[in-house]
């Protein structure tokens, strides 16, 4: 009967794991990406946080070896995806496959999606190239690409496009992007989603390398 109380307690302290809510701070302003992940209240991710400096070796670099080391360097694997996409279907293209292939996801995940709750969506972009025809052909793009994905998330969650706006400015010559991502989840959900996401950014890094 102690074997069977202890399981039960083991049991339950998982299942409380499982139901902690998961708060997540993604924002993106002037080409800059930050992260912050909370679970509880306990910060878990900070993308801002800086990196423990490394101890510095007895024998410094010369300049041209760490000249010659940041040239080797390889780019990281979603440098390399995102790419990929671009060089085979433009900037706006690659934009477009990403955001099919998110909304392809979260269809196949709605159980788990209709359990999270936004409390701010801020998106706002700015259509721009080189030329006013491609400016106008781009700024199509991103709203079929764009406003189906928010209206799957707005049939499924409580997601209200207040702060949601797409608009070309034939001035530019380069995308303006701003984004502010305020939710929250339980752990469950999110590691649900998280597993799904990764197994199809999997996929599509073995495409690259096949490719290669």
């Amino acid at each position: 009967m102690t074997a069977l109380y202890i399981i039960l307690g083991i049991a339950a302290f998982f299942f409380l794991l499982l139901i902690i809510p998961v708060k997540a701070k993604l924002d993106y302003t002037g080409g800059v990406f930050s992260a912050v992940v909370y679970y509880g209240f306990i910060k878990v991710f900070d993308s801002k946080k800086p990196k423990k400096e490394k101890p510095k070796k007895e024998k410094p670099e010369t300049d041209e070896k760490a000249a010659k080391r940041e040239d080797t360097k390889e780019p990281s694997k979603i440098s390399r995806l995102f790419a990929h996409k671009k060089a085979k279907l433009g900037f706006t293209g690659a934009v477009k496959f990403f955001l099919d292939v998110l909304k392809e996801v979260l269809q196949k995940l709605v159980w788990a999606i209709k359990k999270i709750k936004f409390d701010r969506f801020m998106l706002n972009i700015v259509v721009a190239s080189e030329d006013a025809a491609t400016t106008a052909i781009n700024y199509g793009c991103f709203c079929t690409a764009v406003y189906p994905l928010l209206s799957f998330l707005c049939s499924n969650t409580n997601l209200e496009l207040k702060e949601v706006n797409i608009s070309a400015d034939y001035e530019k010559t380069a995308v303006d992007l701003d984004l502010c991502v305020r939710l929250k989840t339980r752990l469950i959900y999110f590691l649900v989603l998280a597993i799904k996401l990764l197994n199809t950014y999997r996929k599509l890094i073995k495409e690259v390398d096949d490719d290669e």
